[in-house]
């Protein structure tokens, strides 16, 4: 497999029937063009690739490359006007996630996350204004966790909250984690690019709450697996059960942990290490989630019905618990409320309200052709079928 090639230098045997066209258009919608074609020199001295698809590959990854140089550039421009400023921070996934590659400049770069202190928020809103920046309305303005802001070329999205994390006591043993995670966070160059990178610990962290956060929604696809699964890797021995082992127990995300690595080592050959033992797994379940992973693409892009599966998916969400279709479908229309109308926070009895017109603008965009019409039907079914395989996954589930 070519992504295991270029992760983690297996040796592969490549067919000679290779479909490249259709293999090409996977990996854009996994979004790891450049993982798997960042070697095509090599790969064609093993087998002929057609000049025609060459060249079409040789475009697709120029382009994410420069798209890749272009965000990494945008990170190093907020580590000065963050440390410029005197304010503190750490990144979030982004070059933090790309550090663990033996390639960063391949890792496929979407926006910047950082994370700031509460208390600062408001410092980091004003310097971002007087930057140029817009606070994006169109996404909702003010999340529960973060803030998006753009301009020109630039979109940054500034975390107060690490997402993921649910409600009640679980969710505050992972804050408790997480409060020291920009004391602890140190200044890394590479690439010409300097930014704030949080320790192991906290970067694990926070790519297994990111995982499963938008494996229960959307989905997530092989490039969160790689991110993983190249994390996972940089540890030897015992050393990454040594350091998660017992706070992500603590939690109910060690069985989450390992078996996304066991899907990794089953789906792009990450080498197994032994604590990958420790939990009873089916061989039908890591099949399920792997081909989960395929069907949805990155953030579910493979797949339009993922957004509607999502409403009514009953495994543990924000509070740590399991409910029924009904009681998600109304959390999830409660998130859309507050995504549109922050102020339904402070206002609470707006949310029938918000429950009324987002469901009957819904479907006035559907008669005006501005919508595309959902298969409601087979998003039920299939949320129930994801609802399934995600329950093996033990999400926040405790001993106590």
């Amino acid at each position: 497999m070519m992504l295991s090639e270029s992760l983690f230098n297996n040796l592969v045997v490549i067919d000679n029937n290779v479909d490249w066209k259709n293999l090409l258009r996977e990996s854009k919608s996994q979004s790891v063009t450049p993982i798997v074609f960042g070697n095509l020199h090599y790969l064609d001295s093993i087998i002929q690739v057609p000049e025609e698809i060459k060249a079409e590959i040789n475009k697709a990854v120029e382009t994410k490359v420069m798209q890749n140089i272009r965000v990494r550039h945008s990170h190093g421009y907020l580590h000065k006007l963050m440390s410029d400023a005197g304010i503190k921070y750490c990144i979030l996934k982004g070059v933090a996630s790309a550090h663990y590659y033996s390639q960063p400049i391949l890792r496929n770069m979407g926006d910047v996350d950082f994370y700031v202190d509460r208390k600062d928020v408001d410092a980091v809103k004003h310097l971002l204004f007087d930057e140029g920046f817009e606070l994006d309305s169109d996404d909702g303005g003010e999340h529960g966790h973060h803030m998006v802001f753009r301009k020109k070329g630039m979109h940054l999205e500034l975390h107060f909250e690490i997402a993921g994390i649910p409600k009640g006591d679980v969710g505050e043993l992972i804050r408790g984690y997480c409060t020291d995670i920009i004391e602890t966070a140190s200044e890394t160059t590479e690439e010409y690019v300097t930014y704030n990178n949080p320790d192991a610990f906290h970067h694990g962290l926070v790519m297994i709450l990111h995982m499963q956060h938008h494996m229960t929604i959307e989905g997530i696809g092989l490039r969160h697996l790689c991110d993983w699964a190249v994390f996972v890797n940089s540890f030897k021995n015992n050393e990454f059960s040594e350091l998660f082992k017992d706070k992500l127990s603590s939690v109910g995300l060690w069985r989450f942990a390992v078996i996304m690595s066991i899907v990794a080592a089953k789906l792009i050959l990450m080498p197994e290490q032994r604590w990958m033992g420790e939990i009873e797994i089916s061989d039908d379940t890591v099949e399920a989630i792997a081909e989960d992973i395929m069907l949805g693409g990155n953030f579910g892009r493979k797949q339009g019905s993922r957004k509607y599966e999502s409403l009514t998916i009953t495994v543990a969400g924000r509070d740590g618990k399991n409910k029924s279709k009904i009681v998600r479908m109304f959390e999830s229309l409660n998130k859309i409320v507050v995504g549109h109308w922050p102020i339904v926070r402070k206002i609470t009895f707006l949310y029938p309200v918000g429950w009324i017109y987002f469901v009957l603008r819904f479907f006035i965009l559907l008669l005006v052709g501005k919508r595309n019409v959902p298969d409601f039907i087979g998003s039920f079914k299939g949320s129930d079928r994801r609802s399934e395989i995600y329950s093996k996954l033990g999400l926040f589930e405790t001993k106590e």
